[in-house]
């Protein structure tokens, strides 16, 4: 986690979270989720601030990523974020 926070940027960070956050409900094709979760401790998980973590939301949202519904985060490509944790650059 450390290393992630000093070497990986913004971005991967944000979706290696998420990713580790997530949970499958249960029933046929249903998307993972992370659930009751504030942005402010995803900010804190992640080694983000909360701008950020907002700013990175809103594009993941855009990109298709993501959809935020009420409090949870519905990772809708749950594959690709994971991808995305990787990248150094």
């Amino acid at each position: 986690m450390a290393r992630d926070i000093a070497f990986k940027p913004a971005r991967s960070r944000l979706a290696g979270t998420l990713t580790r956050m997530m949970t499958q409900p249960p029933g046929k094709n249903t998307l993972p989720v992370v659930t009751l979760l504030k942005r402010k401790e995803l900010a804190e998980m992640a080694g983000l601030t909360i701008e950020t973590t907002v700013r990175l939301l809103k594009d993941f949202e855009t990109r298709k990523l993501i959809r935020k519904k009420d409090k949870d985060i519905i990772l809708l490509d749950a594959e690709k974020l994971k991808q995305m944790s990787t990248h150094f650059s």
